[in-house]
């Protein structure tokens, strides 16, 4: 059956498999036994690199095969260009999160499918599965058993903070008045206001804010 063959084949490969061909294996190019943070250097080019290869943990290895197994159920022109047949290209176009990627690469709206996630607040769907975030994000899982936020997270807070300083604290009102003239000048969906009230997050509109985009520009830096 398909789940049999990719458990067997999780059980064979170890990090990201679209990362190895000929010499170029795990244990070459991430050297576990060696304890060299970034592995080996002869094996990371413009496409491939330590986190994206040796990283990926839970059921990473299954993913390409799964994205494979739902296209071929797609009756979508897209799902049947050649260009897929390439593993990278096929991480590349499955990992960019709209709702037509991910129903083509994660079954989204089928039955045996991987369903939208939705906002806790506003119940609408979003432009990825769960899928998405375990195949394409798959250093989240490390970073959240960690339990700590690397330093650079607060350092970029900080630095990004640092020009506000003595300028606050700013009222909802505030805000609010800065929204009403972003809007007034048509730049209403350049910046994305996010809030915080009895354990609720709201935010901006992520399409009209180009949101996605910028998740795949962070998934891609």
């Amino acid at each position: 059956s398909f789940k049999a063959s990719s458990q067997a084949f999780c059980a064979m490969i170890h990090g990201n498999p679209i990362c190895w061909h000929g010499p170029f294996d795990y244990d070459f190019c991430c050297q576990p036994g060696l304890g060299l943070v970034g592995g080996n250097a002869e094996c990371w080019d413009g496409l491939f690199n330590y986190a994206s290869c040796c990283l990926a943990e839970g059921e990473v290895t299954t993913c390409w095969s799964e994205a494979r197994h739902f296209l071929s159920l797609s009756e979508d022109v897209v799902a049947k260009h050649p260009s897929l047949d390439n593993d990278l290209a096929l991480e590349t176009f499955c990992c960019y999160p709209t709702a037509f990627t991910s129903q083509l690469c994660w079954g989204a709206g089928r039955p045996d499918g991987h369903p939208f996630i939705r906002d806790a607040i506003s119940h609408e769907p979003l432009n990825f599965t769960s899928r998405y975030a375990e195949c394409c994000l798959p250093r989240l899982q490390r970073l959240m058993r960690n339990g700590t936020a690397p330093a650079w997270m607060s350092e970029q807070i900080d630095r990004d903070m640092r020009p506000w300083e003595g300028r606050g604290p700013f009222r909802k009102a505030d805000l609010d008045a800065f929204e009403a003239t972003m809007e007034a000048s048509g730049q209403g969906a350049a910046f994305c206001r996010f809030s915080i009230r009895r354990d609720n997050i709201y935010h901006c509109d992520f399409h009209r804010s180009k949101y996605y985009v910028l998740l795949h520009t962070l998934r891609s830096a």
